[in-house]
């Protein structure tokens, strides 16, 4: 026992002795890993989630690449009377022009417009009449027609129709080359053009940087021509995706700190102290986050509330070392051995309960799932990391900002409460059983 009792005092004394040292290296620590988290992403992407070498994903990815040449944006422009449609164009042509990573503008043609479900919309009723010239063909064509001329000037009436339409999409009276970038609804409300680039939607980095550069030029052509606009398609919907996932892990951990800190304020009833919490809760979570953007570079959509998780789980180291310190504290008034003997009581209990909790996050591996694997080892980090700040750090700040640990009054009578309950259960173990047996079955 005494060379247990040495070691917790000689822990004690090398935390009191070297206190700002310990300080500056975690600060110096945390400003560097915090940095580096700031280039933490998440993965939206569904297909991240699963086995890479299933058979079902190969095949989608393949899809995905064969599809990748295809990758069109589409900007919609909503017009007012003052504004000539082929100005906007020839303006938003410009500002692209200077973007090193675009291609080209989709011509309007046949193709495009199919794709789009958009077919020139201002010209239905031409469809209508070759749908209709059609419809005559295939009539003539079931009957006998060996006398009936007929069936060859539905059928000349058809292939004009055709030509006609031809012309209307590739040409105009206007043959300049921006008019083929743009295609107009009928009541000439909105127009439509395509945009490519030389990578595709499913290179995240690439949409979080191209959407947000599209849509400041969008901007200007607002300002100047008093417009609105919009966009679409797969860039889109994969940067808005990704930027909710983001937002919702931001504010997941943003929320999960702050609610932290104010239950401890409750329980503490100390400004300080909470301060000293929430300064410890600050730094794990952004020394966690470095060391994911090390490993990993980004977190997933199933780890991506790993913070919230780790949160909730290594405060509780938090709330053990001021507990017990703080009663120790008042039975020894000296910090070191007080500290000591916080240490001899709850040290080895919450290294094994660490312990055990990494084991069970580590069976995930069981799964053979990506997304579980990356879980199972950001949560074993993040709890590593906010036991280690918790328990030697937090104390290191108590002592060197001198700061007087209490625990409130109604916390202290939550806690006699609880230390009664087994002297209750102790006495009254057989009614308890009649009760409880018959609920739970």
């Amino acid at each position: 026992m005494r060379e247990k009792k040495d070691f917790f005092l000689g822990l004690a004394n090398f935390i009191t002795q070297n206190a700002y040292y310990i300080i500056a290296v975690v600060l110096v620590f945390t400003i560097i890993f915090g940095f580096i988290s700031t280039r933490l992403k998440v993965n939206s992407d569904l297909l991240k989630i699963l086995p890479q070498d299933s058979e079902v994903v190969v095949e989608l990815l393949e899809e995905q690449a064969f599809l990748e040449g295809s990758d069109i944006m589409v900007a919609a422009f909503f017009l007012n009377d003052n504004v000539q449609p082929s100005q906007i164009a020839s303006t938003f042509h410009d500002y692209m022009q200077k973007e090193p990573t675009f291609l080209s503008f989709v011509q309007t043609d046949l193709s495009f417009l199919f794709s789009y479900g958009i077919i020139n919309l201002s010209q239905t009723d031409l469809i209508y009449t070759m749908y209709d010239n059609l419809q005559s063909f295939g009539s003539l064509l079931s009957r006998n027609f060996t006398y009936n001329f007929e069936l060859f000037e539905k059928a000349d009436t058809f292939l004009e129709d055709i030509y006609d339409l031809e012309n209307i999409l590739q040409t105009d009276e206007n043959t300049d080359l921006i008019s083929s970038y743009y295609t107009l609804s009928p009541d000439g409300k909105v127009m439509i053009m395509g945009l490519t680039f030389n990578k595709p939607s499913s290179d995240l980095d690439y949409v979080n940087y191209i959407v947000p550069k599209v849509n400041s030029i969008l901007t200007e052509i607002e300002k100047t021509f008093n417009i609105k606009t919009g966009l679409t398609n797969s860039y889109i919907t994969g940067y808005e995706s990704n930027r909710t996932v983001m937002e919702d892990f931001t504010l997941t951990t943003t929320l999960s700190i702050i609610f932290i800190t104010i239950l401890f304020a409750f329980a503490f009833g100390n400004f300080t102290s909470s301060i000293i919490v929430l300064l410890g809760l600050i730094i794990s979570t952004l020394l966690t986050m470095g060391l994911i953007t090390l490993t990993f570079g980004e977190l997933n959509i199933v780890t991506s509330f790993v913070m919230a998780i780790t949160l909730g789980l290594g405060i509780a180291y938090g709330i053990h070392v001021m507990t017990r310190f703080s009663k120790e504290i008042d039975e020894d008034d000296n910090f070191t051995t007080a500290l000591a003997s916080t240490y001899k009581g709850i040290l080895f209990p919450l290294f094994l309960g660490m312990i055990t909790t990494i084991i069970v996050f580590l069976t995930l591996f069981f799964m053979g799932l990506p997304a579980f694997n990356e879980l199972a080892i950001v949560s074993s980090m993040g709890l590593l990391v906010f036991f280690f700040i918790m328990i030697f750090f937090v104390p290191t700040l108590i002592y060197a900002l001198k700061v007087n640990i209490k625990i409130s009054p109604f916390t202290a009578k939550i806690d006699n409460a609880f230390k009664k309950f087994p002297h209750y259960i102790s006495k009254n173990s057989k009614m308890i059983f009649i009760v409880v047996v018959p609920t739970v079955s």
